[in-house]
């Protein structure tokens, strides 16, 4: 039986002190979304929460201007950066820059649009997963932008790789890319529809994992016939959730080995939700974005007991879009 605590304490945050501590090593960055009082006009909030503290606090607000809200709270510049538009059809998105010191907003980086992913990694650097403006092509591309010297690292192996359900670890400085042929998935899916293919699991294209540290990138293990929902690493293992194919209401929390090669099945899709999105693991409690019917929770589960914190329940006509694990 799972035993369930809310952490319902919300502060509003309007200046941070730039720096670390040890006492408060972990936070975690989140965005919601939700509607106002006016018809389809809706608002972004970026939250952080502290993991020794166990507090969480508002850090800004920011317009709802693209197709797909993300926002990322950098904590050690005191600034947050999310994805935006100058077009109300939420077209040519590009990521803003907004310094909570001054309350100054600015366009940052404008060479992707349909952004899927932005994480600030270490030695000035930010992690973004996108649409290259200057590609005419749909794939989703990551790259590694220096927010100093302004050069891009593209990552995209080839032109037809389009990349899903990515992380990154701040303690390993590991990048977790899973990622698929477009135009197999393309060839797969008209297969299905035209009734070559009869099973709908056999038109999902093989997925790739692939590790990238710094200048090394490792191509790790392929899943086959499985539609891949959230992904995590650290340095003994890989975290990966898939849909049931039994079910739309479950899924498979799955733990590789990258020493063994095994694999393992946890919780066996039993921890009320219907669906997790993995934010970080840290020894046996993981913290993700789950949904219950229409409410999105970021929770905290001890893998070992069950035991279940739900430090933040979205309101009604509110959604949690994102989350990101970082180091103070």
């Amino acid at each position: 039986m799972n035993k369930l605590k809310y952490l319902l304490s919300v502060t509003v945050l309007l200046s941070l002190p730039v720096g670390c501590s040890e006492s408060s090593h972990y936070y975690i960055s989140m965005t919601t979304t939700h509607a106002t009082n006016q018809e389809f006009i809706f608002t972004s909030n970026t939250y952080m929460y502290d993991l020794t503290s166990k507090k969480l606090k508002k850090v800004s607000s920011e317009p709802y201007e693209s197709q797909y809200p993300l926002s990322t709270y950098d904590y050690k510049n005191n600034k947050v950066y999310y994805s935006g538009s100058d077009n109300k059809e939420y077209g040519n998105s590009y990521i803003k820059q907004y310094a909570l010191s001054t309350h100054k907003t600015s366009k940052f980086i404008d060479y992707v649009d349909a952004i899927n992913d932005i994480r600030i990694l270490d030695d000035h650097k930010m992690f973004i997963v996108g649409r290259l403006k200057k590609v005419k092509k749909n794939t989703m591309v990551p790259s590694i932008y220096n927010t100093q010297t302004h050069k891009i690292n593209y990552l995209n192996w080839n032109q037809d790789s389009f990349a899903t359900c990515t992380n990154y670890n701040p303690d390993t400085q590991e990048l977790i890319i899973p990622h698929y042929s477009m135009s197999l998935s393309y060839k797969l899916t008209d297969d299905y529809n035209n009734g070559i293919i009869k099973n709908e699991v056999d038109s999902y294209a093989p997925i790739t994992f692939t590790v990238v540290k710094k200048n090394k990138t490792e191509d790790v293990f392929k899943l086959n016939h499985k539609q891949l929902d959230s992904t995590y690493i650290d340095k003994d293992y890989i975290y990966y959730v898939t849909d049931k194919q039994t079910s739309i209401t479950n899924f498979d929390l799955v733990r590789y080995d990258r020493h063994t090669k095994e694999k393992k099945k946890l919780l066996d899709g039993k921890c009320g939700y219907y669906s997790m999105n993995i934010v970080t693991v840290l020894d046996n409690i993981i913290y993700f974005i789950g949904q219950r019917a229409e409410v999105y929770e970021l929770v905290e589960l001890d893998m070992n007991t069950n035991e279940q914190t739900v430090i933040y329940q979205s309101k009604a006509q509110e959604a949690i879009n994102n989350a990101q694990f970082y180091k103070k």
